[in-house]
């Protein structure tokens, strides 16, 4: 415990920082919201005519983000009582707006498993073709069964599914099974990473705005989730992916520690259980992911050579093969072409019941009854200021505050959701003395402490009668960097508004304490008119909209604007661009390139890294929280909705949304 907290439980523990000056009382790190409001009211409604307190709330904001930092967190799995402090925090903070889900205030159980993965039969690695792979250095295994205690294959035939993708009707026009769909039915088939170097021309020519060139552009179809979705939804038994680190665009170390610690799943995953079909698929009985070495080369029948700086020959020979125009699933097997590539393994899983918590809150609409109440409190809040309020939202590519106050309501109840994660890594085991908790400060208390900064400007200005024509819903989720259950759990059980009535999802994971940019990056802002809307923003603010500085590494797919996207919601990740205003063309790739390397999932992503800048709350965090603001406000109070474009591959999902 620290300073007023008291006794932390067993597993969770708070760092809390200093601002300048004396200490930080306890009052004064729980008063978030007190400060956040007076911080984003000053210098985006008021500008410099509060130049002078500028500092003092800059101060405030720095505390605050501080006092919302996550507990480090050992276990997702420990129940309300001993929930990290900053989830309190957080949850606390947050009944300034409305309770979103009914009966339950603030919180949505997330019901999850624990899952342990080990070798049965005495340890014995599984075989593919009579070469063994043992869990961590050549494998990763699991299942999507949330009720199997073991998994056991004996001799089982493997099939090659190429980069296993079903998309005749895409713009992209490629198949994998061509009308072999029934081959792998029960089946268990290789799939490899990404996608073929084909999809990133024809995807590069649908852009508006073209990447970098020679960088990849990695859609949903070249997604390891997809690729299971597409095995679930053939009916496959289980499937095997290939990792290298061309095609993941991470190391196989990413894949080894997580295959050998408890992972977090859904108990009850709809996708999974294939909700919404007439009938059902069973999920995959087996999750593999096997490395792509020569140990997996010389399984599949290429010479056991291995690679010298890159992928094995073998390995490469599949993608190669998994390329070529008129490629089709077929039979692995062995170099005699006869006889099938086997597969024998022995698997039992361990697992334990746990609930994460996500937090739901909501600032409500205006309704038609309050229209003339709204319109002279709204008068009143520009007279008490004797300063035209409306006058700084006209940039803001949205009606007119003021009319719109007055303006009639929409024909239905429609949301806006602003997402930021709760959750981080936990504690490491280290020697006495060593910094084992990972902070979590930039990954994603920074990223909380915007979207409450957010919640307190809706709700004060839905309370003085300035906003909005649609509900704005803040939403908290757990388990982030367990695999985004907590968003897929919301995204299957959208508590606060249907999905067919959420016109968009804006989600935040950090926050820029590096310095203005001339540009700012929207993730997802190239497959909706979103891409419109930010850059509409971005001119209000003196900036212009860069595409991902990173398209193959598909970090759209890893956020949690991702289970609401694929679900049909448009969205935006909102970050920084990489123009850094008054510094060298070297400085994103030095310093921030240096968070990424050497900070990021580490125990050093913690307070003394941000006060490392100067004034990290003032410039580029400052730069955020206003575009942020005025991408949710005009999506918040218009009737206008973002479409889609018609190269997403998230255009029909949004219209069975809307089907439902």
């Amino acid at each position: 415990g620290e300073e007023g907290f008291g006794e932390a439980p067993p597993y969770f523990a708070v760092r809390l920082g200093r601002c300048v000056g004396p200490g930080v009382s306890h009052a004064e790190r729980m008063s978030f919201l007190r400060f956040s409001a007076q911080f984003l009211y000053h210098t985006l409604w008021l500008g410099d005519a509060a130049a002078d307190a500028r500092g003092a709330v800059m101060c405030r904001l720095a505390r605050a983000n501080r006092a919302s930092y996550l507990s480090a967190q050992a276990r997702l799995d420990v129940p309300m009582a001993g929930h990290s402090r900053g989830f309190l925090a957080v949850h606390r903070e947050l009944k300034g707006a409305e309770a979103a889900v009914a009966g339950e205030g603030f919180v949505q159980e997330v019901p999850m498993q624990a899952v342990n993965v080990s070798l049965g039969g005495a340890g014995v690695p599984a075989r593919i073709a009579g070469v063994g792979f043992g869990i961590g250095e050549d494998a990763a295994f699991g299942s999507e069964d949330p009720r199997v205690g073991e998994v056991r294959l004996d001799g089982e035939a493997l099939w090659f599914g190429g980069f296993c993708i079903s998309a005749p009707e895409s713009p992209w026009r490629w198949d994998d099974f061509r009308g072999e769909e029934a081959s792998v039915r029960g089946k268990v088939v290789v799939c490899l990473g990404n996608q073929p170097e084909e999809f990133d021309e024809k995807v590069r020519d649908a852009m508006e705005r073209k990447p970098e060139p020679g960088k990849r552009v990695l859609t949903y179809f070249g997604r390891w989730m997809y690729k299971l979705e597409n095995l679930r939804r053939l009916r496959a038994k289980g499937i095997l992916l290939v990792h290298t680190e061309a095609s993941y665009s991470y190391p196989w170390s990413v894949v080894k520690n997580y295959a050998a610690v408890e992972t977090l799943m859904l108990r009850d995953d709809p996708d999974a259980r294939g909700e919404g079909t007439a009938d059902p698929p069973p999920p995959l009985l087996l999750r593999g992911t096997l490395r792509g070495s020569a140990r997996l080369a010389q399984a599949l029948g290429f010479p056991a050579v291995a690679a010298v700086g890159g992928t094995p020959a073998g390995i490469d020979a599949l993608f190669a093969e998994a390329a070529a125009p008129g490629f089709k699933v077929r039979p692995l097997v062995l170099p005699n072409g006869r006889d099938p590539v086997t597969m024998t393994v022995a698997l039992k899983f361990e697992r334990r019941e746990l609930r994460g918590k996500n937090i739901v809150a909501r600032v409500p609409r205006l309704a038609e009854a309050h229209k003339e109440k709204a319109a002279r409190q709204a008068w009143e809040a520009v007279t008490a200021e004797g300063i035209s309020i409306a006058e700084r939202l006209r940039s803001i590519p949205a009606p007119d505050i003021l009319l719109a106050a007055m303006a009639a309501p929409l024909e239905r109840a429609e949301a806006v959701i602003v997402s930021a994660h709760h959750d981080h890594l936990g504690m490491k085991v280290g020697a006495r003395g060593e910094d084992v908790i990972f902070n979590g400060a930039l990954d994603n208390a920074a990223g909380v402490a915007k979207l409450l900064v957010l919640a307190k400007l809706f709700a004060r200005l839905a309370k003085a009668g300035l906003c909005c024509k649609r509900d704005v819903i803040f939403l908290v989720p757990t388990a982030e960097e367990a695999g985004l259950l907590g968003s897929f759990h919301y995204a299957a059980n959208p508590v606060a508004a249907p999905l067919a009535s959420t016109v968009a999802i804006v989600n935040f994971d950090g926050m820029n304490i590096w310095g203005e940019t001339d540009d700012v990056v929207g993730l997802g802002d190239d497959l909706s008119e979103m891409g419109a809307l930010l850059r509409a923003v971005a001119a209000a603010e003196g900036q212009t909209v860069s595409p991902d500085p990173d398209p193959d590494q598909g970090n759209l797919y890893r956020s949690d604007q991702f289970p609401l996207l694929r679900r049909g919601v448009p969205a935006l990740k909102l970050t920084h661009g990489a123009a850094f205003r008054g510094r060298d063309a070297g400085y994103h790739e030095r310093v921030v390139g240096d968070y990424n390397r050497r900070v990021y999932h580490s125990t050093g992503d913690d307070v003394a890294y941000i006060n490392g800048f100067e004034a990290p709350y003032e410039a580029g965090a400052l730069q955020e929280v206003r575009v942020a603001a005025r991408t949710v406000y005009a999506l918040a109070q218009s009737d206008w909705t973002p479409r889609w474009h018609e190269h997403s591959p998230f255009k029909k999902a949004s219209e069975r949304e809307r089907d439902l």
